[in-house]
C-alpha cells in the first residue's frame, strides 16, 4: 500500500510538473516569454503561485527544464536509433524519417520549436537551446559515421566528405523548421519527406 502511495504521488508530481511546463509554453507562445507572468502561469492549471514554488524556483528555471525536457526526449530516441545496426542507406533513412515525423506528428516538440525560435529573446536561450549546442553536435557526428560507413562499403558516393553532407542535411533540416513556420503551404510533411528522399538519391551510388 505504500509503495503504491509512493508511486501514484511520483506520478502525479511528474504529471503536475507536465502540465506546468505545457501551460508555460502555450502561454510563451502567446503573448512572448517576457510578458507571461508566474502567475499566469499557475492559473492556467488552477495553482497557486505559492504552490508553483514548490516545483520551480523562477521562471528562468522554468524555462531550463522546458528546454531539458524537449532536448532529454529528442536526444534519448536518437541515441537509440544510432545504436541500431542496419544497412547505411537503411540506417539514414530511419532516422530522418524520425525527425520529419517527430516535428509533424509531435505537437508538443513542435510548439517548443515555434516558442523558441520566435517568442524569446535569444540572449534568454543562448547555450541552452538543443540545436545550438551539443544536440546540433550529436547529429552531424553521427550522421556523419553512418554517411563514411556507407562511402566505405560501396553505397554512397565518395565524392564528398561526410562531414560536408551530414552538415549539409543538418542545415535542411533547420532550414524546414523554420520556413514550416514562416509558409506551412510549402513546408509540409509531403515536401519534407521528398527533401529527405532526393538527399538520399543524391549521395548513393544506385
Amino acid at each position: 500500500m505504500y509503495i503504491c502511495s509512493v508511486r501514484k504521488t511520483k506520478e502525479d508530481t511528474a504529471k503536475t510538473i507536465d502540465d506546468l511546463l505545457d501551460s508555460a509554453i502555450s502561454l510563451f507562445i502567446k503573448d512572448g516569454y517576457t510578458a507571461v507572468t508566474l502567475e499566469q502561469i499557475a492559473a492556467k492549471i488552477g495553482m497557486t503561485r505559492g504552490a508553483f514554488y514548490h516545483h520551480f524556483k523562477s521562471k528562468e528555471d522554468l524555462l531550463n527544464a522546458v528546454i531539458r525536457r524537449e532536448r532529454n526526449s529528442f536526444e534519448n530516441k536518437l541515441q537509440d536509433l544510432f545504436k541500431e545496426k542496419k544497412e547505411p542507406e537503411v540506417h539514414l533513412k530511419k532516422i530522418l524519417d524520425h525527425i520529419i515525423e517527430n516535428f509533424f506528428e509531435n505537437k508538443r516538440f513542435n510548439r517548443f520549436i515555434h516558442f523558441t525560435w520566435f517568442k524569446i529573446e535569444s540572449s534568454m536561450i543562448e547555450h541552452k537551446f538543443f540545436y545550438q549546442g551539443a544536440t546540433n553536435e550529436l547529429l552531424v557526428t553521427e550522421i556523419a559515421a553512418i554517411i563514411k560507413r556507407g562511402q566505405k562499403k560501396g553505397v554512397f558516393k565518395k565524392g564528398i566528405p561526410a562531414l560536408v553532407l551530414a552538415l549539409q542535411v543538418i542545415s535542411s533540416i533547420l532550414g524546414m523548421y523554420r520556413l514550416y513556420f514562416q509558409s506551412k503551404k510549402y513546408m509540409t510533411k509531403g515536401n519534407a519527406k521528398a527533401m529527405e528522399k532526393q538527399f538520399i538519391k543524391m549521395i548513393s551510388i544506385k
